[in-house]
């Protein structure tokens, strides 16, 4: 079995956008199957319910969180497993939008699948500052 790939960053939303509703979307490069879930931790426990739901597999859609001034000092995880049957390199971030508008972005994953290593689990941990 391969390694999980994790990768954490520190996600600023801007001040002026304190008030506003910020959303998250889960970017995708690479041609793979995905199954994922997005949760929002306090004190590295899941908030009930998640902000996606495991496993859902449609990267690209937008899950509204809370607003910016609520996100300060939380985390997320974005959490799940790439497939392909084959030798490919995908990598995956979070954007995180107000308005449709991207205003923070996380970390990248960069995940590199095999004919002999065809799935990998990953986490995009957010830490929001």
């Amino acid at each position: 079995m391969s390694q999980s790939v994790t990768v954490d960053s520190d996600v600023e939303i801007p001040q002026e956008n304190d008030a506003d509703l910020v959303s998250v979307r889960l970017v995708q490069d690479g041609a793979v199957h995905i199954a994922y879930g997005i949760a929002l931790l306090i004190d590295d426990k899941p908030v009930d319910p998640p902000v996606a739901s495991w496993p859902h597999s449609k990267p690209g859609e937008v899950y509204f969180v809370a607003t910016g001034l609520a996100l300060r000092g939380l985390k997320m995880d974005c959490y799940g497993r790439v497939y392909l049957a084959g030798d490919d390199t995908t990598k995956l971030h979070c954007d995180f939008l107000v308005d449709d508008t991207v205003v923070a972005t996380s970390a990248t994953a960069e995940i590199k699948l095999s004919s002999s290593s065809s799935s990998r689990e990953f986490h995009i941990r957010s830490h929001f500052v």
